[in-house]
């Protein structure tokens, strides 16, 4: 075995452990919230996924969250926020959601299945003020579901209200 292999191994295997460890650090933190969180089969996780909140995460079977050699701010990190109990965010199968991604929901946030997600993409139902200068400080504005449906793509840098 040349010293280039043995390197490559430990590498990958390396790399297979900080997967392993970003999926148990989201599903820890998020139960320490008591949160919901329920992973399907086969999700790959590139990057640190930051949950916070106490509603509902539900991330679909084959689902790839993260790109562990893509563009990056910091870590990468995927961030999933819902701001209440009633809150829920929904990740199709097979999709893939890049680096630097945020999706946050007072309600519900729904990405379908077979959606990519380009790096630096941010989702949210509301806007988390409200408009009126008297009361922006103190209300999180009107709130819809936001529901992407099967196969959709955002680029990168995308906003979506």
């Amino acid at each position: 075995m040349t010293l280039g292999s043995l390197v490559l191994r430990l590498s990958r295997r390396l790399h297979g452990c900080r997967r392993r460890w970003y999926r148990w650090r989201l599903v820890l933190v998020q139960s320490t919230a008591q949160a919901s969180v329920q992973i399907g089969r086969g999700v790959t996780f590139n990057v640190p996924v930051r949950g916070s909140g106490q509603g509902v995460i539900r991330i679909g079977d084959g689902t790839c969250l993260g790109q562990a050699a893509g563009f990056r701010l910091g870590s990468g990190e995927v961030s999933l926020y819902t701001a209440n109990a009633q809150a829920e965010i929904v990740i199709g199968r097979n999709g893939f959601l890049n680096n630097n991604v945020s999706i946050g929901a007072v309600e519900k946030v729904v990405v379908g299945d077979d959606c990519l997600i380009g790096a630096c993409v941010s989702i949210a139902d509301c806007d988390f003020h409200g408009i009126d200068p008297k009361t922006r400080r103190q209300s999180q504005g009107p709130t819809r579901p936001v529901i992407l449906g099967q196969n959709v793509w955002l680029g990168t840098g995308v906003a979506g209200l």
